[in-house]
């Protein structure tokens, strides 16, 4: 079912591309895709091995319906575009429903007969760290503190201690509670550069938290500051949870 799918998407552009597309092409349909909540146009401009740290176009067209699905249109704004045969660098501001999203512009393009395609680097950088965070919260209200564990840094400091002692506290607050769940109304994340040259970056987020059931029940609502750093393929917490 997912490869006739994805042959559905990639049949596409030589039904629908008036013209082959150049790099500038490339970059008015990633705002004109997202600003209309379309996967399949922006699955058109993708090539067919398209791979990046997350996947190939599978992984790419989930995420994209994910982001879509919870944060709406989302208006994109381009600063210090650079072009190469080879790639598209800048910065990129993302602006959804309750989330903003400020980092870097790193695409992947290469010329194939149909003009120029992006091999790499469609909102990695954002749709990693929306992994990472749905991770947490996907943790939490299942009650499964494993899920967390690959997610939080070996150098991860925080207010309860090191990764060792958040994971502790985290096996024993949810194990006192019958159920938690997560709802974050305002995400904003800004990548900038670590102290050791890591890719890191903030998030700051207002949430409601709700734990327990019935007369049991707790709210708590309150807004957090985490950092993550890019480590490998997978973005971890560096600091903040708590």
């Amino acid at each position: 079912m997912v490869l006739v799918l994805l042959l559905a998407a990639l049949a596409g552009p030589a039904c629908h591309r008036d013209e082959p597309p150049t790099p500038q092409r490339l970059l008015q349909v990633l705002q004109e895709g997202c600003a209309a909540k379309d996967t399949g146009l922006l699955l058109m401009y993708v090539d067919i091995h398209y791979q990046d740290d997350l996947g190939g176009p599978g992984r790419l067209e989930d995420d994209l319906r994910r982001m879509f699905t919870v944060y709406g249109k989302l208006e994109v704004e381009l600063l210090d575009v650079t072009v190469s045969p080879e790639e598209i660098k800048g910065h990129a501001t993302v602006a959804g429903k309750h989330m903003h999203y400020s980092g870097p512009l790193d695409l992947k393009i290469a010329k194939v007969p149909e003009g120029y395609l992006v091999v790499s680097g469609l909102w990695t950088e954002l749709r990693g760290i929306l992994n990472t965070l749905r991770e947490r919260r996907l943790a939490l209200e299942s009650g499964v503190p494993g899920r967390m564990e690959r997610f939080v840094s070996d150098q991860y400091r925080g207010a309860v201690g090191d990764r060792e002692d958040y994971l502790s506290r985290l096996r024993n607050d949810l194990a006192a509670v019958q159920a938690t769940a997560l709802i974050v109304d305002d995400l904003n994340i800004t990548i900038g550069g670590g102290s050791d040259d890591r890719l890191c970056a903030t998030v700051l987020q207002s949430y409601l938290l709700i734990q327990g059931v019935g007369e049991r029940k707790l709210e708590n609502r309150d807004r957090e500051r985490l950092t993550l750093c890019k480590e490998g393929s997978l973005w971890r917490f560096t600091g903040g949870l708590g």
